[in-house]
């Protein structure tokens, strides 16, 4: 999990208190047996429990030692594409294409839990400017994956194509990357949970958090819930020429509910290693869209200076002459989509070791007027830990 240097300081403090707390605790219980148990206590054997209860126990057991110190890297990408279609005339159309794809986020970091209960901090190799911040949780019965975006880009990819006549393409300008004399800015949320159907006998925590061993191989269907959240703003006047190209569009914000069914299951070809795969189809029942169009103007004095090609225009101080008006607020139910949320895990225990994988993949897909807005972002993560 990457997140502020506040905000894991906090959460170090609390591992901490949360550690002496429990340690604590289970002194009492040796010294003092016969004393009634404290709320810490009954704390620390719900944790003791919770990850097996109501399980079958040839299925799905727990390691050996309570607490466990991982130490973990991340990589990960996120890619949005417009595509709009652009009529200037009955004879003159076009199709516009912004691709924009930041570099990929790398981070290393370490985390301490028990039971599984815990947390950590990440440290970003790539220097990539934002907020990249995710939460993961499993439990028998169901898990969770937050992750939260928001950055700002300004070398995205545009490409052009000119439509002659009945829908013929001529090749215009292809996909080049150009640097924006102001970013764009860029923020996404994705939220999916996932309700496991056989947790009697398969544990989602076992390939994802390591807190409980699958001892046989067992599958399950799924239920799922997945909300997704886009915003996208260009409406800054420098990128005018970029949001032109686009019907004017200026902001964007996207709203998606979807409800999926899917399986997964966890295959155990040999004591200590099991291979995870989770394949579950969306359905986007609400798909809300609130959209803002611009109009760009040239000052007149500098417009007439641009048509007459006078030597005292300067290109580079076009930007400060562009006034920028809101042209309108809209919103729109879009149409049911499908969507798609795939998952696969590998992790391997040595003793009180373990090692493990894990990628993930998120696609969705919108459309407003004349533009569709796909995002797609994948996930990597490798781990080592011990228990102890």
């Amino acid at each position: 999990m990457l997140i502020t240097k506040r905000s894991s300081i906090l959460r170090l403090i609390t591992m901490l208190i949360f550690s002496m707390a429990i340690c604590s605790v289970q002194a009492q219980d040796e010294v003092q047996p016969q004393l009634k148990k404290s709320f810490l206590q009954k704390l620390v054997h719900y944790l003791d429990s919770s990850n097996v209860m109501g399980t079958d126990p040839d299925y799905i057991g727990l390691p050996e030692k309570k607490w466990c110190v991982t130490l973990n890297s991340s990589h990960n990408q996120i890619s949005l594409n417009l595509d709009s279609h652009l009529e200037a005339s009955a004879d003159d159309q076009f199709d516009f294409n912004l691709r924009i794809t930041p570099p990929v986020t790398n981070s290393v970091g370490a985390s301490i839990c028990y039971r599984g209960w815990g947390g950590g901090y990440g440290f970003s190799l790539t220097g990539n400017k934002g907020i990249n911040m995710s939460f993961n949780i499993a439990t028998p019965m169901n898990g969770v994956n937050i992750r939260w975006r928001r950055f700002n880009f300004d070398e995205p990819q545009i490409g052009a194509s000119n439509i002659i006549s009945e829908g013929i393409k001529k090749k215009g300008m292809p996909l080049t990357t150009t640097e924006l004399n102001k970013s764009m800015k860029i923020e996404s949320f994705v939220f999916d949970g996932y309700w496991i159907f056989n947790h009697k006998r398969f544990a989602l925590a076992a390939p994802y958090g390591q807190s409980v061993i699958q001892k046989r191989s067992a599958g399950s269907f799924i239920a799922g819930l997945m909300v997704y959240y886009q915003k996208f703003d260009m409406s800054q006047r420098e990128n005018a020429i970029i949001s032109l190209f686009h019907n004017g569009l200026g902001k964007l914000k996207i709203y998606q509910g979807s409800l999926g069914a899917g399986y997964t299951y966890n295959w155990v070809p040999t004591p200590g290693l099991v291979i995870n795969a989770v394949a579950m189809p969306v359905v986007s029942v609400v798909n809300y869209i609130k959209a803002e169009t611009y109009t760009y103007k040239l000052d007149d004095e500098y417009e007439k200076m641009f048509e007459e090609e006078n030597e005292q225009f300067s290109a580079g101080d076009l930007f400060s002459h562009i006034t920028l008006d809101k042209k309108n607020s809209d919103s729109d139910w879009g149409k049911i989509r499908l969507n798609l949320d795939v998952r696969a895990s590998i992790t391997y225990w040595i003793r009180n070791w373990f090692i493990t994988g894990m990628g993930q993949i998120h696609s969705f897909s919108s459309t407003y007027d004349e533009t569709t807005i796909r995002m797609s972002e994948w996930d990597i993560k490798a781990a080592i830990g011990f228990t102890f």
